[in-house]
């Protein structure tokens, strides 16, 4: 992959985290999920894959999970990538 399709990939993941301060919790989760699902889709567009609806949502409630636990967004990211690729064999 290249390094502009990895930067746009984790820009899109992370843009959400600018706004916490001024969100609420539920507001937060919901423009999380929204913008992890396009990192997801991109990135999966990027390795010619075209998964089902529920796998993105598994992998962005994943990501919200790992970072409700206190992990680092490269670390969450590194972790559900992981977990989702094994879970559903991409």
């Amino acid at each position: 992959m290249s390094k502009l399709k990895l930067a746009i990939i984790l820009i899109s993941m992370t843009l959400p985290f600018i706004f916490l301060e001024k969100a609420g919790a539920n507001e937060m989760n919901k423009l999380i999920t929204k913008m992890c699902l396009k990192g997801f889709y991109l990135e999966m567009s990027f390795a010619k894959k075209n998964p089902q609806k529920y796998i993105g949502e598994y992998a962005c409630n994943c990501f919200i999970e790992k970072i409700s636990q206190g992990n680092r967004i490269s670390t969450a990211q590194s972790l559900c990538k992981e977990e989702v690729s094994k879970k559903f064999n991409l």
